[in-house]
């Protein structure tokens, strides 16, 4: 269905914005 599309492409967002904090995060270290 097109909403639960919608989330899938909101999950994923959030991820890649999750992911890219803790890489900086990391390299800050």
């Amino acid at each position: 269905m097109v909403v639960s599309h919608q989330f899938h492409w909101l999950g994923v967002l959030i991820l890649q914005d999750v992911v890219l904090k803790s890489n900086r995060c990391s390299q800050n270290r």
